[in-house]
């Protein structure tokens, strides 16, 4: 008997994007220490694209750790945000 010739199709990217995109504060608490790009509707400390390890959220803001220092981000001013997948 011949097995049957199947092309199969691996999609991680709808899975994983659900999984990665912040839509709640808590989502930035319970991620807190992992690295995650965050884009904003205005700028903050002169950009609106942050990269760095998150430390936390509280009162609205979210707290993320930049070039060694921590940057407050209002939670209401934040328009994408995603982890960044560590190895």
């Amino acid at each position: 008997m011949q097995p049957e010739s199947r092309k199969y199709l691996y999609d991680i990217r709808t899975a994983a994007r659900r999984i990665a995109e912040f839509t709640q504060g808590q989502d930035y608490e319970r991620f807190a220490g992992r690295r995650a790009k965050v884009w904003t509707t205005e700028p903050v400390e002169n950009t609106k694209y942050l990269e760095g390890r998150l430390r936390g959220y509280a009162d609205g803001i979210v707290q993320i750790e930049v070039k060694d220092h921590v940057v407050g981000v209002p939670f209401a001013g934040i328009r994408k945000a995603q982890l960044v997948v560590e190895f």
